[in-house]
């Protein structure tokens, strides 16, 4: 259980705890990928054996995250309240006793079937270097197989999202694009909305590839600025309200964005003086005109950055052809599960997350 975790939380060790005559006992175990599985068992055994029992004060909650209970020479086990997974053993049988609030039983499930197949390869191939050990069950195995076996999507690489929408347009001006509880945007309406913004954008000099942020919440504009957007052939750049100001900052930065087009219901907004703020209440979406600028399935269409969780946001670059090809395939996924035309989809994202996106636009195809 130790190399599975430290394989999959890519730690050169992991912190648990063993149960010595009802006494908790701090351990760490290195994880050396070099060493061999016996020679790796050799040293947990070492470990082990040269344990002094003595009453340990914890001051790391990460002890207590895993643990091991022999049930042969400890009393009855109590689970720690900020323990994650235990394993108690009595020579013959293996249980796991785990935090539910943490993982799901069928996360359990696959845990236990990894955890119960590398034990097997482990007896199996002793020689075997831990960075050649597979950690990866048959069952998940065939599992990746599946989901990587797709069949090749024919589309007219010149087709965009704008398409579609346009032909929904011609086909079902009136009927219901976008709603949120408030408003409701007519296919019509939609396509009328994305022309105009694409015209405004143009005739203020907005270029081909050049982005532009959309700092909204989730309203129906969000959308319509989306669209508008990349109807111009510019880069949409979403931007997330939860998000601290150096984030957005960095992003705002790294995109080279002159534009923003935002809310006056948006007090963020007014922090980014130096940018041109195209507040929406502002914007004139009645017109007829358009943007004279084309798209093909090359250009691109979107940059998307992470949450900079783990250090600087990371902008990834999506073409339109990258978006109608995973619109496509995500449409065929979804059409046994939602076989009539005028089904309704409630998605949580972020409209900033990549897969709040293609949840909602695949719906316009």
């Amino acid at each position: 259980m130790m190399i599975y975790l430290s394989r999959i939380n890519q730690s050169e060790g992991i912190i648990f705890k063993i149960y010595r005559n009802n006494y908790e006992i701090p351990l760490k175990l290195d994880y050396n990928e070099n060493i061999s599985v016996n020679s790796l068992l050799l040293e947990v055994d070492d470990l082990i054996s040269n344990i002094q029992v003595k009453e340990h004060v914890f001051d790391n909650e990460l002890l207590h995250a895993y643990s091991f209970f022999n049930k042969k020479i400890n009393d009855e086990f109590v689970p720690h309240e900020k323990s994650i997974l235990n394993c108690l053993f009595d020579g013959k049988s293996i249980e796991f006793v785990y935090n539910d609030s943490i993982f799901s039983q069928i996360q359990m499930e696959f845990l236990i079937d990894s955890i119960k197949d590398i034990i097997k390869r482990m007896d199996e191939n002793q020689d075997t270097l831990l960075k050649d050990l597979n950690i990866v069950s048959d069952n998940e195995m065939e599992i990746l197989k599946r989901f990587s076996k797709t069949d090749t999507l024919d589309f007219d690489n010149n087709e965009t999202i704008m398409d579609y929408i346009h032909k929904n347009a011609l086909k079902s001006p009136n009927q219901i694009a976008i709603s949120d509880t408030i408003t409701n945007v007519t296919y019509g309406e939609f396509d009328k909305y994305i022309n105009a913004l694409s015209a405004i954008l143009h005739n203020l000099g907005v270029e081909k590839g050049e982005c532009v942020g959309v700092l909204l919440p989730r309203i129906p504009m969000y959308i319509v600025s989306c669209m508008g957007i990349t109807r111009n052939a510019s880069v949409f750049v979403p931007l997330d309200l939860t998000y601290p100001k150096d984030r957005i900052d960095y992003i705002i930065e790294e995109s080279g964005m002159n534009y923003i087009i935002s809310s006056k219901t948006v007090d963020y907004a007014s922090q980014f003086e130096d940018k041109n703020i195209l507040y929406i209440e502002e914007l004139d979406l009645g017109t007829d005109e358009v943007s004279p600028n084309n798209v093909v399935a090359s250009d691109l269409a979107a940059i998307y950055f992470t949450s900079g969780s783990t250090g600087n946001p990371k902008g990834v670059e999506t073409t339109f052809g990258n978006i109608l090809a995973q619109l496509k395939d995500l449409k065929t996924v979804m059409a046994p599960i939602f076989p009539k035309k005028d089904t309704r989809i409630l998605s949580i994202l972020p409209m900033n997350h990549l897969f709040e996106m293609t949840v909602g636009f695949a719906t316009f195809l």
